[in-house]
């Protein structure tokens, strides 16, 4: 039997998974219901961690780079997700 999805804003069981527990269950690697996360969410949420760091630092990292490059590889994304500020 397939493990069940958890999506943010969906019902599991009797309450809604909102993204801040989708995030915290990817932090802490446990999941009582036996979730399972796709590619695109992994992406999604990695993605949201370095327009925050970027956004809160104003500096990008190497691997921010490299990340960015996979993804418009993968065609997840067209542009560059952070740039080194001018």
């Amino acid at each position: 039997m397939a493990s069940p999805r958890v999506r943010p804003g969906t019902i599991a069981g009797s309450r809604t998974i909102s993204m801040a527990a989708v995030v915290n269950w990817l932090k802490h690697t446990s999941c009582q219901h036996g979730c399972q996360i796709t590619e695109l969410e992994v992406v999604t949420t990695i993605i949201r961690g370095i327009q925050k760091f970027v956004g809160t630092y104003e500096t990008t990292h190497v691997k921010f780079q490299s990340f960015s490059e996979w993804c418009i590889q993968k065609g997840y994304t067209k542009k560059p997700l952070a740039e080194p500020k001018k």
